[in-house]
Protein backbone atom coordinates (compact mmCIF):
# COMPACT_ATOMS: atom_id res chain seq x y z
CA UNK A 1 0.00 0.00 0.00
CA UNK A 2 2.87 2.56 0.73
CA UNK A 3 4.70 1.57 -2.33
CA UNK A 4 1.08 2.65 -4.18
CA UNK A 5 1.30 5.36 -2.69
CA UNK A 6 3.92 6.69 -3.44
CA UNK A 7 3.60 5.41 -7.00
CA UNK A 8 0.69 7.69 -7.17
CA UNK A 9 2.49 10.73 -5.80
CA UNK A 10 4.89 10.36 -8.34
CA UNK A 11 2.83 10.23 -11.24
CA UNK A 12 0.87 13.51 -9.79
CA UNK A 13 4.51 15.31 -8.70
CA UNK A 14 5.61 14.39 -12.77
CA UNK A 15 2.24 16.20 -13.82
CA UNK A 16 4.22 19.67 -12.08
CA UNK A 17 7.23 19.15 -13.81
CA UNK A 18 9.07 16.76 -10.94
CA UNK A 19 11.16 14.28 -12.98
CA UNK A 20 10.39 10.86 -11.88
CA UNK A 21 14.24 8.35 -11.61
CA UNK A 22 14.15 5.82 -14.34
CA UNK A 23 17.04 2.91 -14.06
CA UNK A 24 18.05 1.00 -17.27
CA UNK A 25 20.92 -1.05 -18.32
CA UNK A 26 21.33 -0.56 -21.99
CA UNK A 27 23.82 -1.09 -24.40
CA UNK A 28 23.87 1.18 -27.58
CA UNK A 29 23.15 0.58 -31.18
CA UNK A 30 25.76 1.60 -32.97
CA UNK A 31 25.86 2.15 -37.27
CA UNK A 32 28.23 -0.37 -37.77
CA UNK A 33 27.69 -3.13 -34.87
CA UNK A 34 24.23 -3.50 -33.89
CA UNK A 35 24.03 -5.28 -30.04
CA UNK A 36 21.03 -6.27 -28.15
CA UNK A 37 19.09 -3.78 -26.01
CA UNK A 38 17.90 -5.13 -22.74
CA UNK A 39 14.37 -4.48 -20.90
CA UNK A 40 14.20 -1.43 -18.75
CA UNK A 41 12.93 -1.54 -14.87
CA UNK A 42 11.21 1.79 -14.01
CA UNK A 43 11.77 3.00 -10.17
CA UNK A 44 9.34 5.22 -8.81
CA UNK A 45 10.10 4.51 -5.76
CA UNK A 46 13.80 5.72 -5.74
CA UNK A 47 13.99 9.98 -5.13
CA UNK A 48 17.87 9.82 -4.20
CA UNK A 49 19.94 9.58 -7.51
CA UNK A 50 22.81 8.51 -4.78
CA UNK A 51 20.92 5.80 -3.34
CA UNK A 52 20.27 3.50 -6.97
CA UNK A 53 23.33 1.33 -6.25
CA UNK A 54 22.67 0.26 -2.46
CA UNK A 55 21.49 -2.93 -2.19
CA UNK A 56 17.42 -2.84 -2.53
CA UNK A 57 16.70 -7.09 -2.54
CA UNK A 58 18.26 -9.99 -2.03
CA UNK A 59 17.99 -12.95 -4.40
CA UNK A 60 16.85 -16.83 -3.61
CA UNK A 61 20.25 -16.94 -2.39
CA UNK A 62 19.91 -14.44 0.00
CA UNK A 63 22.63 -12.29 -2.00
CA UNK A 64 22.04 -8.45 -2.11
CA UNK A 65 20.82 -6.58 -5.36
CA UNK A 66 21.77 -3.49 -6.36
CA UNK A 67 19.96 -1.05 -9.23
CA UNK A 68 21.69 -0.76 -12.41
CA UNK A 69 22.48 3.08 -13.36
CA UNK A 70 20.27 6.04 -14.24
CA UNK A 71 19.30 6.56 -18.00
CA UNK A 72 19.93 10.25 -18.80
CA UNK A 73 17.03 12.31 -19.36
CA UNK A 74 17.59 13.59 -23.11
CA UNK A 75 18.14 9.64 -24.19
CA UNK A 76 14.38 9.59 -24.23
CA UNK A 77 13.84 12.83 -26.12
CA UNK A 78 16.16 11.60 -28.74
CA UNK A 79 15.53 10.53 -32.06
CA UNK A 80 15.35 6.59 -33.07
CA UNK A 81 18.80 5.55 -34.78
CA UNK A 82 17.01 2.23 -36.31
CA UNK A 83 13.09 1.39 -36.41
CA UNK A 84 10.49 -1.56 -37.58
CA UNK A 85 13.57 -4.23 -36.18
CA UNK A 86 12.13 -8.03 -37.52
CA UNK A 87 13.02 -11.28 -37.21
CA UNK A 88 13.10 -13.58 -40.53
CA UNK A 89 10.85 -16.76 -39.92
CA UNK A 90 14.18 -19.05 -39.24
CA UNK A 91 15.45 -16.80 -36.68
CA UNK A 92 18.80 -16.28 -38.24
CA UNK A 93 18.71 -12.55 -39.54
CA UNK A 94 17.27 -9.34 -38.21
CA UNK A 95 15.89 -6.23 -40.16
CA UNK A 96 15.52 -3.10 -39.29
CA UNK A 97 15.68 0.46 -40.97
CA UNK A 98 18.17 3.52 -40.38
CA UNK A 99 18.64 6.94 -41.70
CA UNK A 100 22.07 6.82 -44.02
CA UNK A 101 22.89 10.02 -45.39
CA UNK A 102 20.13 11.25 -47.41
CA UNK A 103 18.47 8.35 -47.99
CA UNK A 104 16.45 5.50 -45.91
CA UNK A 105 18.92 2.17 -45.32
CA UNK A 106 17.42 -1.56 -44.74
CA UNK A 107 20.09 -3.57 -43.12
CA UNK A 108 20.26 -7.15 -42.59
CA UNK A 109 22.40 -8.76 -39.52
CA UNK A 110 23.05 -12.14 -38.03
CA UNK A 111 21.26 -13.13 -35.13
CA UNK A 112 23.97 -15.29 -34.02
CA UNK A 113 26.74 -13.24 -34.49
CA UNK A 114 25.69 -9.77 -34.90
CA UNK A 115 27.54 -8.89 -38.32
CA UNK A 116 25.97 -7.19 -41.12
CA UNK A 117 25.07 -9.68 -43.88
CA UNK A 118 23.93 -7.07 -46.43
CA UNK A 119 21.79 -4.07 -47.29
CA UNK A 120 19.11 -1.97 -49.40
CA UNK A 121 19.30 1.61 -50.00
CA UNK A 122 16.09 3.55 -51.19
CA UNK A 123 16.17 6.20 -53.53
CA UNK A 124 16.68 9.74 -51.82
CA UNK A 125 13.35 11.30 -50.63
CA UNK A 126 11.79 7.60 -50.44
CA UNK A 127 10.33 6.13 -47.36
CA UNK A 128 9.43 3.08 -46.38
CA UNK A 129 5.13 2.24 -45.81
CA UNK A 130 5.51 -1.44 -44.17
CA UNK A 131 7.44 -4.22 -44.38
CA UNK A 132 6.94 -8.13 -43.68
CA UNK A 133 9.19 -11.53 -44.31
CA UNK A 134 7.24 -13.47 -46.83
CA UNK A 135 10.50 -16.29 -46.47
CA UNK A 136 13.75 -16.46 -44.63
CA UNK A 137 14.95 -15.26 -47.72
CA UNK A 138 12.37 -12.97 -49.41
CA UNK A 139 10.04 -9.82 -48.23
CA UNK A 140 7.55 -7.47 -49.54
CA UNK A 141 8.18 -3.91 -49.39
CA UNK A 142 6.07 -0.98 -50.05
CA UNK A 143 8.46 2.30 -50.89
CA UNK A 144 6.47 5.87 -51.35
CA UNK A 145 7.62 8.74 -52.67
CA UNK A 146 6.72 11.92 -54.64
CA UNK A 147 6.60 12.49 -58.52
CA UNK A 148 6.27 15.78 -60.54
CA UNK A 149 3.36 14.93 -62.43
CA UNK A 150 2.19 18.40 -64.98
CA UNK A 151 3.74 20.60 -62.19
CA UNK A 152 2.26 18.66 -59.28
CA UNK A 153 3.83 16.48 -56.83
CA UNK A 154 1.74 13.64 -56.68
CA UNK A 155 2.17 10.86 -53.99
CA UNK A 156 3.49 7.58 -55.67
CA UNK A 157 3.60 3.65 -54.10
CA UNK A 158 6.00 0.70 -55.43
CA UNK A 159 6.15 -3.02 -54.57
CA UNK A 160 9.46 -4.05 -53.82
CA UNK A 161 10.17 -7.72 -53.34
CA UNK A 162 13.43 -8.14 -51.39
CA UNK A 163 16.31 -10.94 -51.17
CA UNK A 164 17.80 -8.91 -48.03
CA UNK A 165 20.56 -11.63 -47.72
CA UNK A 166 21.19 -10.93 -50.75
CA UNK A 167 21.19 -6.98 -51.25
CA UNK A 168 18.76 -7.42 -53.78
CA UNK A 169 14.81 -6.25 -54.94
CA UNK A 170 12.80 -6.01 -57.90
CA UNK A 171 9.61 -4.08 -58.37
CA UNK A 172 6.43 -6.05 -58.90
CA UNK A 173 3.62 -4.16 -60.06
CA UNK A 174 5.14 -2.13 -63.12
CA UNK A 175 1.43 -0.17 -63.92
CA UNK A 176 2.81 2.94 -66.25
CA UNK A 177 -0.49 4.17 -65.93
CA UNK A 178 -1.08 4.23 -62.32
CA UNK A 179 0.71 5.99 -59.47
CA UNK A 180 -0.20 3.20 -57.35
CA UNK A 181 1.95 0.35 -56.65
CA UNK A 182 -1.27 -1.97 -55.77
CA UNK A 183 -2.79 -3.11 -52.61
CA UNK A 184 -1.63 -6.32 -51.62
CA UNK A 185 -4.72 -8.47 -50.47
CA UNK A 186 -3.18 -11.74 -49.13
CA UNK A 187 0.45 -13.22 -48.67
CA UNK A 188 0.58 -16.91 -48.48
CA UNK A 189 1.53 -18.89 -45.34
CA UNK A 190 4.56 -20.40 -47.41
CA UNK A 191 5.72 -17.17 -48.78
CA UNK A 192 5.33 -18.62 -52.13
CA UNK A 193 2.55 -16.14 -53.56
CA UNK A 194 0.78 -13.01 -52.76
CA UNK A 195 -2.46 -11.26 -54.09
CA UNK A 196 -2.06 -7.90 -55.27
CA UNK A 197 -5.35 -5.54 -56.51
CA UNK A 198 -4.17 -2.57 -59.51
CA UNK A 199 -5.46 -1.33 -62.56
CA UNK A 200 -3.54 -4.09 -64.41
CA UNK A 201 -4.06 -2.75 -68.51
CA UNK A 202 -5.68 0.29 -67.33
CA UNK A 203 -8.45 -0.08 -69.39
CA UNK A 204 -10.75 0.49 -66.37
CA UNK A 205 -10.14 3.01 -63.26
CA UNK A 206 -11.27 -0.40 -61.38
CA UNK A 207 -8.42 -2.86 -59.83
CA UNK A 208 -8.43 -6.66 -60.98
CA UNK A 209 -6.58 -9.39 -59.02
CA UNK A 210 -3.15 -10.86 -59.55
CA UNK A 211 -1.44 -13.54 -58.29
CA UNK A 212 2.24 -12.78 -58.12
CA UNK A 213 4.76 -15.69 -57.67
CA UNK A 214 7.22 -14.17 -54.91
CA UNK A 215 10.34 -15.31 -56.56
CA UNK A 216 12.79 -14.06 -59.67
CA UNK A 217 10.78 -14.55 -62.50
CA UNK A 218 7.88 -15.37 -60.96
CA UNK A 219 4.88 -15.97 -63.19
CA UNK A 220 1.85 -13.03 -62.93
CA UNK A 221 -1.42 -14.35 -63.47
CA UNK A 222 -5.12 -12.46 -63.59
CA UNK A 223 -7.31 -14.75 -61.26
CA UNK A 224 -10.45 -11.96 -61.01
CA UNK A 225 -11.42 -9.62 -63.59
CA UNK A 226 -12.38 -5.83 -62.95
CA UNK A 227 -15.84 -4.57 -62.42
CA UNK A 228 -17.21 -1.23 -62.93
CA UNK A 229 -18.53 -0.84 -59.21
CA UNK A 230 -15.95 -2.49 -57.14
CA UNK A 231 -13.07 -0.16 -55.93
CA UNK A 232 -11.31 -3.00 -53.46
CA UNK A 233 -11.35 -6.73 -53.51
CA UNK A 234 -11.01 -8.83 -50.43
CA UNK A 235 -9.34 -12.31 -50.14
CA UNK A 236 -10.54 -14.96 -47.26
CA UNK A 237 -7.20 -16.56 -45.61
CA UNK A 238 -6.92 -19.47 -48.17
CA UNK A 239 -6.19 -16.58 -50.74
CA UNK A 240 -9.78 -16.92 -52.55
CA UNK A 241 -11.35 -13.39 -53.56
CA UNK A 242 -14.19 -13.80 -51.81
CA UNK A 243 -15.67 -10.34 -51.29
CA UNK A 244 -15.77 -6.72 -53.63
CA UNK A 245 -17.32 -3.41 -52.06
CA UNK A 246 -18.08 -0.83 -54.27
CA UNK A 247 -19.67 2.48 -54.45
CA UNK A 248 -23.11 4.00 -56.44
CA UNK A 249 -25.34 6.60 -56.00
CA UNK A 250 -24.39 7.32 -52.61
CA UNK A 251 -24.86 3.47 -51.42
CA UNK A 252 -21.77 1.48 -50.41
CA UNK A 253 -22.28 -2.13 -51.84
CA UNK A 254 -21.24 -5.45 -51.42
CA UNK A 255 -20.61 -8.27 -53.76
CA UNK A 256 -19.72 -11.95 -52.27
CA UNK A 257 -18.72 -14.45 -54.21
Amino acid sequence: MIRLIAASLLVIASAFGVPAVVAQDRATIGADQPSETQQTETTPEVLDPQIVSEPTSQDSGGNSATKPPLIPTEHFAARQSVWDPQISPDGKAISFFRQYRDRVQMTVFSAETGETIDAINFAPETDVEWVQWVSSDRMLIMASSFMEWRGYAIPTTRLVLAYPKEGKFEFLVDDPRSFDGGLVIHIADDGEYALVAHRGDGRLRQPSVFKYELKKGGAVTKVQEPKREVYRWVADDEGVVRLGIGYRRGRILFFYR
